[in-house]
């Protein structure tokens, strides 16, 4: 049974994002050294998936077309035109502004996904880089942990890899004990986390669309 059929009111999709992980955290002033607390269940990390459920549960479906999306430090290969929207977020490094691209396929039945997204944010250069690779094993590790814990997910298989030379890794989270899968992989370019993501149902994963979804990234 789709997630929508029992998610899909705007009441339901309230409830859901005010039980999630999804809140606002108070803001600090970025201290001079490194601050730990950017690993901990309230990074900004944790809160990309729950924003994805949320626009996937709560929005209407656009018109299918075929569209190529393009920005200053990737481009990827959207089934059709995504649409746009900028969160900014309270951290313990101040406010990290998300941008995010995302398409919903108008016909459900007739795509193996339900949502497609990407998000960027950017982060201080001075604590968050991928240069500093004395904290990307840590940073990793509390973005996938704390992403999974904020559905109620469970972790199925994880993996490290680059795109050039830039740090990333590849997650797939079984939401919701079988109502969807989540695929998503996080790379850190400097001090920009660029997320890439698509949520199926459990029977239709993995799936072509998704892999050229994911295969059409390329990194500028």
């Amino acid at each position: 049974m789709f997630i929508f059929s029992y998610l899909g009111s705007a009441k339901v999709c309230t409830t859901l994002y005010r039980k999630t992980a999804y809140h606002k955290v108070k803001s600090r002033p970025a201290s001079k050294g490194f601050d730990e607390s950017v690993f901990q269940n309230s990074n900004i990390m944790n809160k990309l998936i729950c924003l994805t459920l949320l626009t996937f549960l709560c929005k209407l479906p656009a018109t299918a077309q075929i569209f190529r999306h393009e920005t200053d430090n990737y481009q990827i290969e959207f089934p059709a035109k995504p649409e746009k929207s900028i969160q900014k977020v309270p951290s313990a490094l101040g406010e990290i502004p998300m941008i995010i691209f995302s398409y919903q396929p108008a016909e459900i039945l007739s795509d193996s996904n339900y949502v497609y997204m990407t998000i960027e944010s950017e982060y201080p250069a001075s604590q968050i880089h991928s240069d500093k690779t004395e904290i990307l094993e840590k940073f990793f590790r509390g973005a996938i942990d704390g992403a999974a814990q904020n559905v109620n997910g469970k972790i199925i298989r994880e993996s490290a890899g680059h795109f050039g030379k830039y740090p990333s890794r590849t997650v797939e989270i079984d939401f919701g004990e079988g109502q969807a899968m989540i695929k998503l992989t996080m790379i850190l370019k400097e001090n920009k986390l660029i997320l890439i993501q698509a949520i199926a149902a459990p029977e239709k994963y993995p799936n072509k669309a998704s892999d050229q979804f994911f295969s059409s990234f390329r990194l500028k």
